[in-house]
């Protein structure tokens, strides 16, 4: 059975097809993690079947003969599991290496592989080689979970996906989805005629890509409680500093930050296993005479607009801005924030931990950033050292910092008095 992609699919194709800094290797999710004791073999193989079995996407190549990309479903996957038995931690880490240095050839094989790894000391690995195409980040969650239960009970009932990324590529396209193409659309038009002073034109030869990261473990708190007193997300607090960090450190006022969203809000969306991931536009203005108040409302609205049109055909998109899809952009957050931690208190005069070195994340954009998930949150910024020196981005870093902890007791400041801290 053939089909076209669906949206998240074409996403992740168009920017290979478009962006060489986003190759095969660097589209992969890749993890290791541990097995239950005792697990067999036979075990992980009976899993994995009924994993496929029930997960068309784990049985599905890619077709471009015709010009244009189709997802071939096939009737059953191929073994992708193998086994390496490794005697210490380190022959582990070069097994899992080397697998995930082994990039994907869509059409002729299917986008996942499965390495067990048994050690010596009784202990079974899993390395995790995934493409971004056939999973985002939310479906290989779900996939871990499901193999759990199944290597915990093997008769386990588990209910039947809702849909499959087929039948969602088909009805994407049908007269069902016409409202929301079309409301896309009208986002799309309206973002690109009213900030196309902002967007540059050509972003330029890229260059090193640089990393800063900042512990927000000791102005997590303050995050919470501007959430909660304007009753916004954290999602809008991070989007807000990011907005005025860029215009703090490179004086543009009026900017176009792409967020990174997860689509995934109807019930039926949330157990498929694909790529629903893409990045849509959303205008922001930074008004140094506004209150920090007023542009979190801006921020906002503004991100609301882009949450509802997340889902698109980037190929309609590429029309209305002339920028082939999957192209490099100014800016880029990643929108799908994980619940925000409950604050602990921090040390009396502790400071922040921030780190800056090389990047190996693909160069979707300037700058790219994200709170990465785990006990404590961590802003990342991924930047073009062209576009962001080292000495701006640890500008950037240091005065979210400050702009967090002057916030704490005094909300009401002057965007102006904000951007001195940078």
């Amino acid at each position: 059975m053939t089909s076209p992609l669906c949206f998240g699919q074409l996403s992740i194709w168009r920017s290979i097809e478009t962006n060489p800094l986003v190759d095969g290797i660097r589209s992969q999710l890749t993890k290791v993690r541990s097995l239950p004791a005792g697990v067999t073999e036979a075990q992980v193989r009976a899993a994995v079947e009924t994993l496929w079995r029930r997960h068309e996407s784990l049985r599905t190549t890619f077709d471009r003969s015709g010009g244009e990309a189709r997802q071939v479903v096939h009737a059953s996957a191929a073994d992708v599991v193998d086994f390496c038995p490794v005697g210490t931690v380190e022959e582990r880490t070069r097994c899992a290496e080397k697998l995930f240095a082994r990039p994907f050839d869509l059409t002729e094989e299917f986008a996942w592989r499965f390495l067990v790894l048994p050690a010596a000391d009784g202990t079974t690995s899993l390395a995790t080689s995934v493409h971004h195409i056939l999973a985002d980040a939310w479906a290989l969650r779900l996939l871990f979970d499901e193999l759990d239960r199944l290597l915990a009970d093997p008769a386990a009932a588990l209910p039947p996906p809702r849909l499959s990324p087929s039948t969602l590529a088909r009805r994407q396209r049908s007269d069902e989805w016409a409202a929301r193409r079309a409301a896309a659309r009208v986002h799309w038009t309206r973002v690109t005629e009213d900030f196309a002073d902002a967007v540059a034109d050509e972003v330029g030869e890229p260059g090193e890509r640089l990393s800063g990261s900042l512990d927000l473990s000791a102005v997590s708190g303050v995050v919470s409680e501007l959430a909660d007193r304007h009753k916004v997300s954290a999602q809008t607090v991070i989007l807000t500093l990011l907005a005025l960090g860029i215009r703090a450190t490179t004086g543009r006022e009026r900017m176009v930050v792409h967020l990174m969203v997860a689509n995934r809000v109807r019930p039926e969306w949330n157990d498929l296993v694909t790529s629903m991931n893409q990045i849509v536009p959303t205008g922001i203005v930074v008004d140094k005479e506004e209150t920090f108040t007023g542009l979190l409302r801006h921020v906002q609205k503004a991100g609301m607009a882009a949450m509802r049109n997340g889902c698109h055909d980037v190929d309609e998109a590429s029309a209305i801005t002339n920028r082939a899809p999957g192209s490099t952009v100014d800016h880029v957050l990643n929108y799908m924030l994980p619940t925000w931690p409950q604050p602990s208190a921090p040390e009396q005069g502790s400071a922040p931990t921030m780190s800056i070195g090389p990047s190996t994340r693909p160069a979707i954009a300037g700058i790219y950033a994200v709170v990465a998930r785990g006990e404590t949150p961590v802003l990342q910024l991924h930047v073009d050292s062209n576009l962001y020196p080292e000495r701006r981005l640890r500008a950037f870093l240091d005065g979210t910092e400050q702009t967090l902890r002057l916030l704490s007791t005094r909300p009401d400041l002057r965007v102006a008095d904000l951007i001195t801290l940078y």
